[in-house]
């Protein structure tokens, strides 16, 4: 018997996983959980799986830590901040609108829900920046509010990782918003999602258009949209070189190579978004 099963959020699927078992294992198998899907879960067979469910709570402001933090941050003129909010709805928009693009080419590599995780987050934005929950006048706040937005809705291991790449850049932004200092960003972003998410280059992942990108950031610029602008070309062209990688993290690893005939799905999410800001 299999007991009870528990869907994944969003999952197009089913996983299996075989593992090797001997009496310690068997022991610890059978060991009383709370986990409620468990066979033996100490829990009663009618509870509602529903009731246990928490959503995390979302202040609607920033934190009094955050604010204080912020409170001697450059800020953006009222020109430059709606500007930059344009761009944030733009992104969040083209996100929403390429779920089933994103999920399709998730199913040949991964769960079939890259499209899904995307969109949850970017309506979750696209809601906060309509409701004026986003500091679009504060870079470095407003990257902030993202990496709390994202791990509070978006899910997934994508979540985590945006979040986490969104809070290092943010460092970078809080006294300098040059062209400089945006490249700076990206490669604190980079680090931090390299060091907790455990890819690399070339490991067939959204970093593999996001390095292109940064990369690019090097080169001359006379504006921070001339600068986005080439980064878009390079992160492009980053996720379509994701066809002839070989897997080396997520969950396309655990495919074979030969059946990966298409670009990441996360690697192309980037080029959307990055294209989106152009």
């Amino acid at each position: 018997s299999v007991g009870s099963f528990m869907t994944s959020l969003e999952m197009a699927g089913v996983s299996l996983t075989i593992l090797h078992v001997n009496p310690t294992r068997l022991q610890c198998l059978d060991y009383p959980t709370d986990a409620p899907a468990w066979l033996s879960s100490t829990f009663s067979p009618r509870c509602d799986l529903n009731d246990l469910q928490v959503k995390p709570k979302v202040s609607d402001r920033p934190s009094q830590a955050s604010a204080a933090e912020n409170s001697e941050a450059v800020t953006l003129s009222d020109t430059e901040a709606d500007t930059l909010q344009t761009v944030l709805l733009s992104i969040a928009q083209v996100l929403i609108d390429n779920e089933s693009k994103l999920n399709e080419l998730d199913r040949g590599v991964g769960d079939g829900d890259c499209g899904s995780t995307h969109k949850q987050g970017a309506a979750a934005i696209r809601q906060a920046l309509t409701d004026e929950r986003v500091q679009v006048n504060c870079p470095s706040g407003c990257l902030n509010d993202l990496a709390q937005l994202i791990e509070a809705n978006m899910g997934g291991t994508s979540g985590a990782i945006y979040s986490i790449f969104l809070t290092a850049a943010a460092r970078e932004l809080t006294s300098d918003v040059s062209v400089g200092a945006l490249h700076k960003a990206f490669e604190s972003g980079i680090r931090a999602a390299m060091k907790h998410g455990g890819a690399e280059a070339g490991d067939c992942t959204m970093l593999d258009a996001l390095l292109p990108a940064c990369n690019s950031m090097t080169r001359p610029g006379k504006t921070i949209s001339d600068v986005v602008g080439k980064a878009a070309e390079q992160a492009e062209l980053g996720a379509r070189q994701t066809v002839a990688m070989t897997a080396k993290a997520g969950r396309s690893s655990y495919v074979k190579t030969g059946d990966l005939n298409v670009p990441d799905p996360g690697a192309v999410a980037v080029s959307l978004w990055f294209d989106a800001a152009a």
